[in-house]
């Protein structure tokens, strides 16, 4: 069973030891050793940051194909080569050469299909630890929610575009795609697409009825129409809108009305938003348990003072110098179990 390594370690081991892992993940031992450290950090990025038949606690959630499209969708996604593939079945030499440089090629993930296989590219600087650890923090949202967690339910589009495209940004055809297919989604995650636009969420939640969790980051096409579109699934447990420079108070307060389920709600470094997002939020959206991102300037007390009213408050970002300790111990105070996020050497326990 191999031990899951940081970037950090790997860099600073032997190549033979690195050759060593390579051959434990089963993958190719073969090449220079910042290829070998890249084959391996993909390996672990795919598998939500643990190895392959890890049994270790914090593996358990992501022995998950996290990464899968639908199935009847796969093969229009990041390199599709269903056409190679017939013609070479049907070409002895084809099928010769085809096998050969498989044998040439990076294994693909273990989770992974043919659309899968690591890209030839060069990560930058901490991206694979930086992915990992958004990849478990994600899991752990999702997990903490209840959300079912299996195969083609929790789709994370910028981690596919990585190893299919090797570059972050979503592609507009994989987006286009996704809005066209019929999906069992439960969770989709989207990172920083400079191609998802209003009209193109809303064909994509027409085609996730089952959608319980949504994160966009870094989405910034995305207006107050796409909350209107968000509005209408009323299966939603939680949602992330955070880094969205489109969206208002007004839009964010009209869709947790319509959200009576919701649970967790984050809408950090989304600057427009304040006190009016969260106005009457505690009888509008009395189910809510985790609220993240509280740290922008327009936001005072008057939210902290609302979130207080919420009986099953859970976790609140508490972090913004805007929030008086006796405001804060107040919160504390009617609610001895919650988790005061960014309050360690604020506030004190009553």
């Amino acid at each position: 069973m191999a031990k899951v390594y940081s970037e950090a370690e790997l860099k600073d081991m032997k190549l033979a030891n690195l050759k060593a892992i390579c051959k434990d993940l089963k993958l190719k031992p073969t090449g220079p050793k910042a290829e070998l450290i890249n084959r391996i950090l993909g390996i672990f990025l795919t598998t939500g940051g643990v190895s392959p038949n890890s049994n270790s606690l914090d593996s358990s959630p992501f022995q998950v194909d996290v990464f899968s499209y639908p199935q009847s969708t796969q093969n229009n996604f990041g390199n599709n080569n269903s056409n190679n593939n017939n013609s070479s079945q049907s070409n002895p030499k084809k099928r010769k050469k085809k096998a050969s440089e498989e044998l040439e090629s990076p294994p693909s993930s273990p989770t992974s299909n043919s659309v899968m296989k690591l890209p030839e590219t060069q990560y930058p600087e901490g991206y694979l630890e930086f992915m990992r650890q958004m990849t478990k923090e994600n899991m752990t949202t999702i997990l903490r929610l209840g959300i079912p967690v299996k195969h083609q339910t929790v789709l994370d589009l910028a981690q596919v575009e990585w190893m299919v495209n090797g570059k972050s940004l979503v592609s507009k055809s994989s987006l286009v795609t996704l809005s066209q297919s019929k999906s069992e989604l439960r969770a989709i995650f989207i990172l920083s697409s400079v191609f998802l636009d209003d009209n193109t969420l809303e064909e994509i939640l027409k085609n996730a009825p089952q959608l319980q969790f949504l994160s966009v980051r870094e989405c910034n096409l995305l207006t107050d129409n796409s909350l209107k579109s968000l509005s209408k699934c009323k299966n939603l447990l939680g949602l992330e809108l955070s880094h969205l420079s489109s969206i208002t108070n007004e839009g964010v307060s009209g869709l947790i009305k319509q959200l009576p389920r919701l649970r967790h709600l984050n809408v950090a470094c989304s600057n427009n938003l304040g006190d009016l997002s969260f106005e009457n939020i505690s009888t509008t959206c009395p189910t809510l348990q985790i609220v993240d991102g509280l740290g922008g300037e327009n936001y005072t007390e008057k939210t902290i003072e609302e979130l207080t009213k919420i009986r099953k408050l859970l976790m609140v970002d508490c972090s913004n110098p805007n929030f008086g300790p006796e405001c804060l111990r107040k919160l504390k105070q009617t609610h001895n179990n919650v988790f005061m996020k960014g309050t360690q050497s604020r506030v004190a326990a009553p």
